[in-house]
């Protein structure tokens, strides 16, 4: 049942909700009871699932944008904890083509390689297969890999859902028991088990993750546990295994993520996920980093757990650019695959839908209450955000809609920040140190932002 008088068909193709917004001051005040009735039964039930939750969620990238098909991807992805079974979610991003005739494999490990990324060098590339006790088993077998089907089918579509649109396919369960990785790389990955995921991308269109200006070195020397380790080779290396080896000629790149989520079971697992739902701030690296374009929230949220001794998984759902309708649209339409994540990290207001005005405001308000009965609904705890700083500055009337906004966020009566008023001036420009000129954070600014979420993860995770 619904908490409140809002469900996902009130919405429009862009997540308006011409109901509450039609309905007056009446039905916004009736929501707001609402939740704040529900708050502390909803906190409290979450907390008695979760000491019995298996999944765990993590995205190795947000989708970025598309690749001509006929491609092969391979994944390896730190999952924070042992599993015994896997779900796969694929996203796909509309306006080139749809993806046709996908397949996947997927494989434990205890051999990831050397980690220096040399695609000439079979060291590098020990990630492609999978090993156990230092024999290959790069053929399906219980010991190697294992196909995966998508409601019983061996391959899958996904539709071109239109332009900046995420449609996913969510594969069936496959079980699967990981395998600690061994070697001189095994204290540092002690507690997190490789997942190898294999993917042929169709025959027409693919959407890649990453960026190809991020160095990969670097990338895995600051990340620690929290790595993943990609190439691609052209062709259809699913179907016949044995073309694609860790001695073929692969390409090695930072634009070669998969944009998945991996649901990996295990009971009783210490780790906890969150995602982030939001814009360019949620998703980007400060414009002054050169080459370090992994250095974002979701890199800094699991710096920080690994600091202090928690093991965090991340799905980014943000996306540079976007408009609140596009990012609340994207999370809300990957939940209703049956996704799970601990707390649900989202931005409320965005300067990619403008300066604010009563309308804008209005529609964040509407969104913001959607996303927060979708969470309550499954048992995930809201984190909001309410509103950035701006480079040059609001107007005071601006001010005065950013300070409704805050208003509106304590009395939802769920746990909030506010950057607004962490690192903004009188005038809502930025504080030293924070900002940057293109109404972005400073890299030492993303890292407070991610330690002043992460506080607040943690708890609310428990």
């Amino acid at each position: 049942m619904s908490y409140y008088p809002v469900k996902s068909s009130d919405a429009d193709v862009n997540g308006n909700m011409p109901e509450v917004l039609g309905n007056g001051e009446k039905t916004a005040k009736q929501l707001l009871e609402n939740i704040a009735q529900l708050h502390d039964d909803v906190v409290g039930l979450n907390r008695r699932i979760r000491r019995v939750k298996s999944g765990q969620v993590l995205s190795s990238a947000g989708a970025a944008y598309d690749g001509s098909s006929g491609v092969t991807l391979v994944n390896c992805i730190l999952i924070p904890s042992s599993y015994n079974a896997v779900r796969i979610t694929v996203a796909h991003k509309g306006g080139s083509g749809a993806m046709t005739g996908a397949k996947m494999v997927v494989a434990a490990t205890d051999d990831i390689g050397d980690l220096l990324n040399d695609a000439n060098e079979q060291a590098s590339k020990k990630f492609v297969i999978p090993y156990l006790e230092g024999i290959a088993k790069n053929e399906v077998s219980e010991e190697g890999w294992h196909e995966v089907t998508w409601g019983g089918n061996a391959t899958f579509d996904i539709a071109d859902s239109g332009d900046d649109n995420l449609t996913y396919a969510t594969s069936d369960v496959v079980e699967i028991s990981s395998r600690e990785i061994v070697g001189d790389k095994a204290s540092k990955f002690e507690g997190y088990t490789p997942i190898l995921i294999r993917m042929y991308a169709g025959t027409d269109y693919y959407t890649k993750g990453g960026t190809a200006d991020t160095t990969r070195a670097s990338f895995i020397s600051e990340a620690g546990p929290n790595i993943v380790l990609m190439c691609a080779r052209y062709g259809d290396n699913v179907s016949n295994l044995s073309l694609m080896t860790d001695t073929s000629a692969v390409s090695i790149g930072a634009d070669k993520v998969l944009p998945c989520i991996v649901e990996a079971y295990r009971n009783n697992s210490e780790a906890i996920s969150c995602m982030t739902v939001g814009d360019s701030r949620l998703s980007s690296a400060s414009s002054e980093l050169v080459n370090q374009e992994y250095r974002n929230v979701p890199f800094f949220l699991k710096n920080v757990a690994t600091l202090d001794n928690k093991k965090l998984s991340v799905l980014s759902m943000a996306q540079p650019g976007q408009v609140s309708a596009i990012y609340q649209k994207r999370a809300l339409d990957y939940l209703n695959t049956g996704g799970y994540v601990d707390v649900a990290v989202y931005l409320i207001n965005t300067i990619n839908d403008g300066v604010p005005t009563n309308e804008s405001i209005n529609k964040a308000k509407s969104r913001v209450m959607l996303f927060i009965d979708e969470c309550v609904q499954r048992n995930i705890t809201p984190l909001l955000i309410t509103s950035f700083p701006l480079a040059s500055g609001y107007t005071e009337g601006q001010l005065v809609l950013l300070n409704d906004i805050e208003q509106f966020a304590e009395d939802l009566g769920f746990p909030f920040i506010s950057p607004l008023k962490l690192y903004g001036d009188s005038v809502g420009g930025w504080l030293p140190t924070f900002g940057t000129g293109d109404s972005h954070m400073t890299d030492s600014g993303y890292e407070a932002l991610s330690t002043e979420l992460y506080g607040h993860i943690k708890v609310l995770a428990c």
